[in-house]
């Protein structure tokens, strides 16, 4: 990356980001942050950790057993799938597995594993 100045350099600038619009019109900002061009990776990590660990400390508003981080949730709700699978409704599965059959796309069971030949996405 060349930045405007006179000795040219291959370090990325310490901030970037942009608006991203989706295909059904739905932005967001993503930005990355070089933290080795402030403090550096180690002392944003231990910062990092510090916050967390206020945050977790916190007593939960009534009606709450925890304090969560934003993004909590859905991790805790990922790893969960990754090992009991996607739960869908018995009515859900039956419409899904006969639209696949009516287009002739095979159904392919192995370890509770659902997958699909001939199909064209």
């Amino acid at each position: 990356m060349l930045r405007k100045r006179k000795n040219p350099t291959n370090k990325p600038p310490p901030l970037g980001g942009g608006l991203v619009t989706t295909l059904y019109g739905a932005s967001y900002f993503m930005m990355a942050i070089n933290t080795e061009n402030f403090a550096g990776s180690e002392q944003f990590k231990l910062k990092v950790h510090r916050l967390i660990r206020d945050c977790k400390s916190c007593v939960p508003v009534e009606g709450f057993k925890q304090v969560l981080l934003p993004g909590e949730i859905e991790f805790k709700e990922a790893q969960e799938r990754k090992k009991k699978g996607i739960p869908v409704e018995e009515k859900q599965w039956e419409d899904m597995v006969e639209i696949l059959k009516s287009n002739g796309i095979k159904l392919n069971f192995r370890k509770n594993i659902l997958s699909l030949s001939g199909a064209r996405f």
